[in-house]
């Protein structure tokens, strides 16, 4: 059985993942929209 802090050392790392994981996604479709607007990479997307 998990101890309380154990519990909530897991749930923050967890919502930094779920957070860095949101961010480099957005990111990653910022740089998809650049390519395909500058004609960069459009047959990738």
């Amino acid at each position: 059985m998990m101890l309380p802090t154990q519990l909530g050392a897991w749930r923050r790392s967890l919502q930094r993942l779920t957070a860095w994981n949101g961010a480099w996604k957005q990111n990653r479709g910022a740089v998809a929209a650049d390519r395909c607007n500058d004609g960069v990479g459009a047959d990738q997307n």
